[in-house]
């Protein structure tokens, strides 16, 4: 297994890494957070959601 992307907070408690196993990329995420605070619009000004 190689990494591709170290582990990051993109947003506070939503962790994210990308790992290369047998030549596919896999998305590991480690959250406690319910999907409605993922989804929703608190997150605005983050990694994923930058202000425009």
């Amino acid at each position: 297994m190689d990494i591709i992307l170290e582990p990051y907070y993109p947003f506070e408690g939503f962790k994210v890494a990308m790992v290369n196993i047998d030549g596919a990329p896999v998305e590991l995420i480690e959250t406690n957070l319910p999907e409605e605070e993922i989804w929703g619009e608190t997150h605005k000004g983050s990694v994923i959601y930058p202000k425009k």
